[in-house]
């Protein structure tokens, strides 16, 4: 009766870290879909998805942590972590910046450009992602070190771009985001 008790309770607790890593996915998945509303016109949709990717960061942050301290750590928590966090800091910023800075008017690189630096930052994330995954270790020594730019602060920086932009529209922060595919670039550069 006991191993049984101890093995359901194990599975309980290792529910608690899968599912704020996927509450860090779902945000990544609402702040693409608020970029598809903000280009169809809808006001404030490129602003909330800007604070989708920031509250997945909390995410971020929490499911590691939660997951080391109940003693849950596992390849499959490390792996969906590396998608979700491919989904949230990854693509949901090269979309949000891709739908912003298609102005011809006011975008400081012709359109096509603006879209390779996007998918240049992705495909950053995506191998810097990767290399984390092939030599992860459980132990907490192992995550204090990072080996490139971590894509919660990649897209840290997009945000950072892009909330001031949304809330005070001021030139300063409107010439921020005018920059941002270049940015992006530069991140992409700093994942690898």
């Amino acid at each position: 009766m006991r191993m049984r008790f101890k093995k359901r309770r194990v599975r309980r607790v290792a529910m608690l870290p899968t599912l704020v890593t996927l509450a860090n996915g779902i945000c990544g998945t609402l702040a693409i879909m608020k970029v598809g509303d903000g280009i169809k016109g809808q006001a404030g949709a490129f602003e909330h998805a800007a604070w989708l990717i920031l509250a997945a960061m909390i995410f971020d942050v929490l499911d590691g942590k939660i997951a080391r301290m109940t003693g849950t750590a596992s390849k499959f928590g490390g792996q969906l972590d590396s998608l979700c966090d491919l989904v949230t800091f990854g693509l949901a910023p090269a979309f949000l910046v891709k739908a912003i800075c298609t102005d011809p008017a006011s975008a400081l690189f012709p359109e096509w450009r603006g879209g390779v630096f996007c998918v240049f930052s992705a495909a950053g994330g995506a191998g810097r992602l990767a290399r984390f995954n092939v030599a992860a270790a459980p132990d907490e020594k192992f995550h204090a070190e990072f080996a490139g730019l971590p894509t919660p602060a990649a897209a840290g920086v997009v945000v950072a771009g892009i909330i001031p932009w949304t809330e005070f529209g001021n030139e300063i922060s409107a010439l921020m985001v005018r920059i941002l595919p270049l940015v992006m670039f530069f991140i992409g550069l700093l994942m690898l």
